[in-house]
């Protein structure tokens, strides 16, 4: 176990999610609803032979596992507090950082 704070970082993240497996990567992004519910990875050697067989850019492409730990992590990152960003920015227009 360890606080939240210890894994809310980008590389924590990509660390933890790299532990699980196919399914339950999948698992956990139909909780969160960014698959449908029988979806399943595909490799992106096949996502590459579809798109060079297909002409038309209706063709269903699966999701790879890099696309799907990347959207996870996105979604689990903790954001820089718009606070903090406005406070980073130079007082007056002409101010050099």
């Amino acid at each position: 176990m360890s606080n939240i704070a210890a894994i809310e970082t980008r590389a924590s993240l990509l660390k933890n999610f790299s532990k699980l497996t196919d399914d339950k990567l999948v698992q956990l992004a139909i909780k969160l609803t960014y698959c449908k519910e029988g979806e399943s990875l595909s490799s992106s050697s096949d996502n590459d032979v579809q798109m060079e067989s297909s002409s038309s850019s209706s063709a269903k492409q699966g999701m790879t596992r890099e696309l799907l730990t990347e959207v996870l992590v996105s979604h689990f990152e903790k954001r820089v507090s718009q606070l903090d960003e406005i406070n980073l920015q130079p007082l007056y227009p002409d101010e050099v950082d």
